[in-house]
């Protein structure tokens, strides 16, 4: 049961991790395509 907890909370950490990186990744091409067209 705990580890059955555990391992929820480690996919949990990996799957959020993973979304925060898309969205700096998204930010971050954002605000390199408005440096370009400035």
């Amino acid at each position: 049961m705990l580890l059955d907890f555990l391992f929820l909370g480690i996919d949990v950490s990996i799957g959020f991790n993973t979304a925060i990186e898309t969205v700096v990744k998204r930010a971050n091409s954002r605000s390199d395509w408005q440096d370009a067209s400035q």
